[in-house]
Protein backbone atom coordinates (compact mmCIF):
# COMPACT_ATOMS: atom_id res chain seq x y z
CA UNK A 1 0.00 0.00 0.00
CA UNK A 2 1.62 3.62 -0.66
CA UNK A 3 1.06 6.97 1.05
CA UNK A 4 -1.51 7.95 -1.86
CA UNK A 5 -4.12 4.97 -0.65
CA UNK A 6 -3.64 5.10 2.57
CA UNK A 7 -4.52 8.74 2.67
CA UNK A 8 -7.17 7.80 0.56
CA UNK A 9 -8.42 5.17 2.24
CA UNK A 10 -8.52 7.39 5.75
CA UNK A 11 -10.23 10.17 4.07
CA UNK A 12 -12.53 7.69 2.32
CA UNK A 13 -13.61 6.37 5.85
CA UNK A 14 -13.77 9.65 7.69
CA UNK A 15 -15.70 11.29 5.17
CA UNK A 16 -18.35 8.45 4.73
CA UNK A 17 -18.65 7.67 8.69
CA UNK A 18 -19.82 11.64 9.03
CA UNK A 19 -21.66 11.36 5.93
CA UNK A 20 -23.34 8.48 7.48
CA UNK A 21 -23.87 10.01 11.13
CA UNK A 22 -25.23 13.06 9.01
CA UNK A 23 -27.67 11.25 7.33
CA UNK A 24 -28.76 9.41 10.38
CA UNK A 25 -28.95 12.44 12.65
CA UNK A 26 -31.29 14.15 9.66
CA UNK A 27 -33.78 10.83 9.47
CA UNK A 28 -34.06 10.77 13.31
CA UNK A 29 -34.70 14.67 13.13
CA UNK A 30 -37.75 14.25 10.67
CA UNK A 31 -39.31 11.40 11.96
CA UNK A 32 -39.42 12.16 15.40
CA UNK A 33 -39.33 15.80 15.75
CA UNK A 34 -42.83 18.38 15.06
CA UNK A 35 -42.64 20.23 11.74
CA UNK A 36 -44.66 23.86 12.22
CA UNK A 37 -44.70 26.89 10.07
CA UNK A 38 -42.41 29.48 11.29
CA UNK A 39 -41.55 33.33 10.44
CA UNK A 40 -38.45 35.33 10.45
CA UNK A 41 -38.10 37.91 12.58
CA UNK A 42 -34.87 38.76 12.33
CA UNK A 43 -31.02 38.30 11.35
CA UNK A 44 -28.14 38.06 14.09
CA UNK A 45 -24.74 38.81 11.99
CA UNK A 46 -21.66 36.86 12.72
CA UNK A 47 -18.20 37.41 11.78
CA UNK A 48 -15.80 34.71 11.01
CA UNK A 49 -12.76 36.71 12.07
CA UNK A 50 -13.56 39.29 14.56
CA UNK A 51 -14.90 42.64 13.31
CA UNK A 52 -13.02 42.34 9.92
CA UNK A 53 -14.26 38.98 8.60
CA UNK A 54 -16.60 38.05 6.83
CA UNK A 55 -19.97 38.28 7.95
CA UNK A 56 -22.56 35.42 8.28
CA UNK A 57 -26.41 36.07 8.92
CA UNK A 58 -28.20 33.44 11.61
CA UNK A 59 -32.21 33.75 11.08
CA UNK A 60 -34.40 34.32 13.97
CA UNK A 61 -37.99 32.93 13.63
CA UNK A 62 -40.71 33.04 15.99
CA UNK A 63 -42.76 29.44 15.58
CA UNK A 64 -45.83 28.20 17.72
CA UNK A 65 -45.04 24.93 19.32
CA UNK A 66 -47.88 22.02 19.35
CA UNK A 67 -48.63 22.74 22.96
CA UNK A 68 -49.35 26.61 22.01
CA UNK A 69 -46.63 27.88 23.15
CA UNK A 70 -44.60 30.77 21.10
CA UNK A 71 -41.25 30.21 20.78
CA UNK A 72 -38.07 32.08 19.34
CA UNK A 73 -35.33 30.39 17.18
CA UNK A 74 -32.36 31.13 16.20
CA UNK A 75 -30.30 29.22 13.46
CA UNK A 76 -27.14 28.10 14.40
CA UNK A 77 -26.09 28.04 10.55
CA UNK A 78 -25.35 31.37 9.22
CA UNK A 79 -25.46 31.89 5.68
CA UNK A 80 -23.31 34.64 3.39
CA UNK A 81 -26.42 36.65 2.48
CA UNK A 82 -29.88 36.76 3.91
CA UNK A 83 -31.49 33.61 2.34
CA UNK A 84 -35.57 34.96 3.49
CA UNK A 85 -36.78 38.41 3.52
CA UNK A 86 -37.89 39.12 7.34
CA UNK A 87 -41.84 37.91 7.38
CA UNK A 88 -41.11 34.62 5.12
CA UNK A 89 -42.72 32.29 6.14
CA UNK A 90 -40.68 28.62 6.35
CA UNK A 91 -40.72 25.80 8.12
CA UNK A 92 -38.58 24.75 11.09
CA UNK A 93 -38.28 20.78 13.20
CA UNK A 94 -38.13 21.43 16.95
CA UNK A 95 -37.22 18.86 20.10
CA UNK A 96 -40.30 18.08 21.96
CA UNK A 97 -38.02 17.96 24.80
CA UNK A 98 -36.35 20.82 24.47
CA UNK A 99 -38.16 23.45 22.11
CA UNK A 100 -34.72 25.93 22.19
CA UNK A 101 -33.52 22.84 19.61
CA UNK A 102 -34.93 23.71 16.31
CA UNK A 103 -33.71 23.58 12.69
CA UNK A 104 -34.93 25.65 9.63
CA UNK A 105 -35.83 22.53 6.85
CA UNK A 106 -33.82 23.37 4.42
CA UNK A 107 -31.12 21.72 2.13
CA UNK A 108 -28.01 23.37 3.61
CA UNK A 109 -29.22 22.32 6.74
CA UNK A 110 -30.94 19.27 5.94
CA UNK A 111 -28.12 17.49 3.64
CA UNK A 112 -25.30 20.12 3.73
CA UNK A 113 -22.74 18.40 6.01
CA UNK A 114 -23.10 14.90 4.21
CA UNK A 115 -23.37 16.17 0.84
CA UNK A 116 -19.79 18.03 1.80
CA UNK A 117 -18.37 15.02 3.66
CA UNK A 118 -19.23 13.30 -0.02
CA UNK A 119 -17.92 15.91 -1.90
CA UNK A 120 -14.57 15.83 -0.12
CA UNK A 121 -14.00 12.76 -0.81
CA UNK A 122 -14.55 12.62 -4.19
CA UNK A 123 -12.13 15.43 -4.66
CA UNK A 124 -9.61 13.14 -2.66
CA UNK A 125 -10.30 10.31 -5.30
CA UNK A 126 -10.05 12.61 -7.94
CA UNK A 127 -7.01 14.06 -7.15
CA UNK A 128 -5.01 11.23 -6.40
CA UNK A 129 -6.29 8.11 -8.84
CA UNK A 130 -8.56 10.60 -11.98
CA UNK A 131 -6.49 13.46 -12.41
CA UNK A 132 -2.66 11.47 -12.52
CA UNK A 133 -4.05 8.66 -14.70
CA UNK A 134 -5.68 11.69 -17.13
CA UNK A 135 -3.26 14.55 -16.80
CA UNK A 136 0.34 12.87 -15.87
Amino acid sequence: MNINTAILAVVTTVCSAGAAWSTGYQLFVRRRWPKVSAEIVRYRISRSDGDRGQAFFHPAYRFTTLDGETKIGLSSWGWRRRPWPRGAKVFVQYNPDNPRRTEIQCFANEWGIASTLVALALGFWAVIYWLPLNFF
